[in-house]
């Protein structure tokens, strides 16, 4: 490859990234996020209000939000593939 090649490939690579990291924020905003996000906040002040050990470790909490924005980011994804559809079909 050449390096105007490589440097397109680059550019493409981090444009994706961004994307991602852009669609990842704008989940974790979201409405169907926010309760997930709350119970995590939650978990994390309990062990830090605690005086004794717990054995809370948040497991239940971290699952909870990343299975809702992955959910989030599917349907993100699919509502962008059939707007690109009826925009251009």
């Amino acid at each position: 490859m050449t390096d105007a090649a490589t440097e397109k490939d680059d550019t493409s690579q981090t444009n994706d990234d961004l994307q991602k990291d852009k669609d990842t924020y704008n989940c974790l905003k979201s409405i169907g996020c926010t309760d997930y996000k709350m119970k995590l906040i939650d978990c994390y002040e309990k062990i830090d209000r605690s005086t004794l050990p717990v054995e809370e470790i948040c497991n239940k909490e971290i699952f909870n939000l990343i299975k809702s924005v992955d959910e989030c980011l599917a349907k993100s994804k699919k509502e962008s593939k059939a707007s690109l559809f009826f925009n251009f079909g």
